[in-house]
């Protein structure tokens, strides 16, 4: 791999933290990552800000490569963790997940990080609800994409697909 600077993008260089995450940076930095693909945000932040909201959130070094295949931009220089509050939020309210189901039902769809909890999530929780589905909150890969059905239009399509 590539080990020159962009401009564009801060050099970090942080000797407290894991060879792992070191290398994991650096590879997010390689394939330059677009920071005109971020959530728009009035805060600046850093890919090594993101890992310590993760790490906050009970996440572990493991789990980033996952996350950043599935949602590259959220590692980007110009995210903002706090943009991804508000689902954490509906995660551990509304659905009322543990810690633990919340990381697994992220690990299992990284895109329900990119989900409006008032737009898409809570009324495709409402919808599931009444259709009589139970135990959202346990992280398998069918409830996690459920909750992410992006309209409930897919959401039908998947509910019959599996009866």
């Amino acid at each position: 791999m590539s080990r020159s600077h962009d401009s564009s993008f801060p050099l970090i260089i942080v000797s407290s933290i894991s060879l792992k995450t070191k290398e994991f940076l650096e590879y997010v930095f390689d394939i330059r990552c677009s920071p005109r693909a971020t959530t728009k945000t009035s805060a600046t932040s850093n890919p090594l800000s993101t890992l310590n909201y993760f790490k906050s959130k009970g996440f572990s070094e493991p789990d980033f490569p996952r996350i950043a295949f599935l949602s590259l931009h959220l590692f980007a220089p110009t995210f903002d963790p706090i943009a991804i509050e508000h689902v954490f939020d509906f995660l551990t309210v509304d659905l009322a997940a543990s810690p633990e189901e919340v990381r697994g039902l992220i690990l299992k769809c990284p895109h329900i990080l990119e989900s409006d909890p008032e737009l898409c999530l809570k009324p495709t929780l409402d919808y599931l609800k009444k259709l009589g589905i139970k135990r959202l909150n346990s992280p398998t890969t069918l409830n996690a994409h459920l909750l992410d059905t992006r309209c409930l239009y897919k959401a039908i399509i998947v509910t019959i697909a599996t009866n």
